[in-house]
């Protein structure tokens, strides 16, 4: 998988995040199998990305397994998860700024109650 793209027709070199690292987008078929057992083919573009040792081995591995039929499976899957992983962390972060602005609304409005903080810390350690 480790690979300096050339261009190609189509395609361009840009430079990547390591040393010698570089990807290309070039046109390809892009075939797939249907359940009922049909080939598809469709014209896409591919990308052709640089892997550290691990992370190569990482991916050969799980194509071994069977889960996978192929490298691009376990990328496309990868970025899915950090998509979502992405999406979950905004939604948490939209949620406490929401908590913080209700909670400085409160204290303007003097809905605050004074305590100690040192025990209110030992009782919620319980």
């Amino acid at each position: 998988m480790r690979a300096t793209a050339e261009p190609t027709s189509g395609g361009r070199k840009i430079p990547g995040g390591g040393s010698g690292s570089a990807w290309s987008v070039e046109p390809c078929a892009d075939v797939r199998k249907e359940p009922s057992g049909l080939l598809l083919a469709a014209e896409v573009e591919a990308m052709i990305v640089d892997l550290d040792e691990t992370l190569e081995q990482y991916v050969q591995q799980l194509v071994s397994t069977g889960r996978y039929n192929n490298a691009s499976e376990v990328i496309r899957e990868a970025l899915r998860l950090k998509i979502q992983a992405d999406e979950e962390h905004a939604a948490r972060l939209e949620a406490l700024k929401r908590d913080v602005t209700h909670a400085r609304e409160q204290v303007r409005r003097g809905e605050v109650v004074e305590t100690c903080l040192e025990a209110f810390l030992n009782r919620s350690r319980g």
